[in-house]
């Protein structure tokens, strides 16, 4: 029996295949990089306006976005549009916050119809249990970025910055962008992605049959009976993204 879902917007109506994507950071810099990832990831939109479903993103979308009313930066528009175009296509889009995207909720959720958790999505989907978070914070090191966190989280902050013109914003965005890097290298270290690892685990020990994660730019799936262990990748160097067609989950690269 399909149980309710929990933690997802009330009228939230999920639909096989469930895509997931994280580390994309999209940004304002276009680069013959910047440029070719994104060629790439239009082109995974298209697959997945033609087979339906429902997209998950798990934070670091964009390298930096923060809502100013209807102000879209220039270099961001044609992302926004394909998010629209997903979502006029009948796809629904659950988007958890990642470290360079906390502040999306206003614009992209009103406006474009994303729907945006701060945290992490827990629900149950044809009696599987799902986590998804993109895991900033978790590492047993990232003590002085769990307090950068909570500032940046800061209401009295995100109205400060709502003082400044909109092409402020994005500058200073360049700058805690790097400051988060500091405390958030994407450089990969296999000990963190171990730590990591362990904790999809111990979560998946605790109940939870789907425990998935972005933030380490490195893409690793433990199934262990049907139970998955899973780190997205990122879309700057792997081009990785997961599905769930309804009984097995696929860790896949885009265009390989």
């Amino acid at each position: 029996m399909k149980r309710k879902n929990e933690n997802l917007k009330t009228n939230s109506n999920l639909k096989l295949p469930f895509y997931f994507i994280s580390d994309t950071h999209i940004s304002t810099v276009l680069s013959e990089n910047e440029i070719d990832k994104r060629k790439d990831l239009f082109s995974f939109f298209e697959k997945i306006i033609e087979t339906k479903g429902t997209l998950f993103i798990l934070g670091d979308f964009f390298d930096f976005w923060f809502d100013r009313g209807n102000y879209i930066h220039k270099d961001l528009t044609e992302v926004v549009e394909y998010l629209e175009k997903i979502i006029n296509a009948g796809i629904e889009i659950h988007y958890v916050a990642g470290n360079h995207d906390y502040w999306i909720k206003g614009l992209l959720t009103k406006n474009v119809g994303v729907n945006f958790y701060p945290d992490k999505i827990e629900f149950i989907h044809n009696n599987k249990k799902f986590l998804l978070m993109h895991g900033d914070g978790l590492l047993k090191r990232d003590r002085g970025y769990r307090l950068l966190k909570k500032v940046f989280r800061l209401r009295i902050v995100i109205n400060l910055f709502k003082i400044l013109p909109a092409s402020w914003i994005y500058k200073i965005g360049e700058k805690v962008s790097n400051i988060t890097r500091r405390y958030n290298q994407p450089i990969i270290n296999m000990k963190d992605v171990n730590e990591m690892m362990n904790y999809m685990n111990k979560k998946n020990s605790e109940g939870y049959d789907i425990a998935m994660m972005g933030h380490i730019h490195y893409p690793k799936l433990i199934n262990s009976n049907d139970n998955y262990s899973l780190i997205l990748g990122d879309w700057i160097t792997h081009r990785s993204y997961a599905v769930w067609d309804g009984k097995e989950v696929l860790h896949l690269e885009w265009g390989r």
